[in-house]
């Protein structure tokens, strides 16, 4: 009896430590018989032109192998294929795939966890061409939170009152307790940290198992924890490549005040900005303001050729790749157009994220109140 004990105990041991095993490869398989043969592709849902792997397709059939390893990032995926029946986007598609907590809704993003994702073949085909199919999907934990939390702006805490913060923060804070182990719930309350204070976060971040801690969003975080700007200091003087491929210096010391504008060549808000701004140069440059453009373009050809098309009388620099995460942490924004002015010093008198004609006259009087004060 005893012997018995002791064998189920052994193997209920065995049991715990082979769930916490992770897999050696993730697969990411599928039967779509309208995905012509050839190839399809797997890329980041919000980055379709990074193509992260391929694979054939024969009758519908295709299998995508993932290693898993300590490089191995959790994200939100697409499947891309080539229709030489669809003229938009180049004869470009995406699978499209079934919400099952909304009706009548779908997406073309997926998130692949570490778990298997299996995709299967809607056969209620609409009749009309021009109405997307949405396939059936099943994956891992995360992929459900992903359909449940899908366009309800999980983790968003902008423009709500400070009774409606506190409870939605409760709420955000009750689910992770629900779910620490889920990466996606980590990836959206990073994508949303600006909002969040550094006590917040912290509380957060703590709620998570160690594995997503670890993982390389977590260790995102713990960057931008480290690096997140503090009240009343000032901002760093980074050193960076100019439009003449020299290494410069962005905040000028001998300048009464510096506005700093992060901006890309394909953002259509930054392009829509540029005139005010060459009002707001023209008005301020020979009074002490220290004006400079700063891309966060991943292309710089692009870079060259906007500047060649918008002919900015200002000082432009472009953020290199390797630089590009710590600067968007240090001065703490994820969306462009972002404005920041800045006194002399460094030290923040304004930041302004988005473009509209109030954000444009809310820059002009902080600029013209600091100006006269000094």
């Amino acid at each position: 009896m005893k012997t018995s004990v002791k064998l189920i105990a052994i193997l209920f041991v065995l049991a715990a430590c082979s769930r916490q095993e992770k897999p050696d490869e993730i697969f990411i398989g599928g039967f779509v018989k309208v995905v012509p043969d050839g190839k399809v592709y797997l890329t980041h849902a919000h980055d379709p032109k990074e193509i992260l792997d391929s694979t054939e397709v024969e009758n519908g059939h295709f299998k995508f192998v993932l290693k898993f390893d300590a490089s191995f990032v959790p994200f939100l995926a697409s499947i891309h294929y080539r229709d030489s029946t669809f003229t938009e986007n180049n004869m470009i598609r995406r699978i499209a795939f079934l919400n099952t907590y909304q009706s009548n809704a779908g997406t073309s993003a997926f998130f692949q966890g570490i778990e298997n994702t299996m995709i299967k073949e809607n056969l209620d085909i609409p009749e009309d061409p021009r109405i997307p199919t949405f396939h059936h999907i099943t994956g891992g934990k995360d992929q459900v939170l992903y359909q449940k939390f899908m366009n309800k702006g999980f983790g968003s805490l902008d423009n709500i009152d400070s009774a409606k913060r506190l409870a939605r923060l409760n709420y955000i804070k009750k689910t992770v307790e629900q779910h620490p182990d889920s990466y996606f719930l980590l990836s959206q309350i990073y994508q949303n940290k600006e909002a969040y204070t550094q006590e917040e976060l912290n509380s957060l971040l703590s709620l998570f198992d160690k594995d997503v801690r670890d993982s390389s969003t977590g260790k995102k975080f713990y960057s931008y924890l480290t690096n997140r700007p503090s009240p009343n200091k000032p901002y760093p003087n980074l050193l960076l490549t100019n439009a003449m491929n020299e290494e410069q210096r962005i905040l000028r010391p001998n300048a009464r005040m510096n506005l700093l504008v992060f901006w890309a060549s394909w953002c259509g808000p930054c392009r829509q900005e540029i005139p005010a701004l060459k009002k707001i140069n023209h008005t301020f440059k020979d009074k002490g303001l220290n004006m400079v453009s700063i891309s966060i373009d991943r292309d710089s050809s692009s870079w060259q050729k906007a500047l060649g098309q918008e002919k900015m009388d200002w000082q432009q620099y472009i953020v290199g790749k390797e630089q590009m995460e710590s600067v968007q942490q240090q001065f703490n924004f994820s969306a462009i157009p972002f404005v920041v002015l800045t006194d002399n010093s460094g030290i923040e008198v304004l930041k302004v994220l988005g473009y509209n004609k109030n954000n444009i006259k809310e820059i002009n009087a902080a600029i013209r109140k600091n100006l006269a004060g000094k």
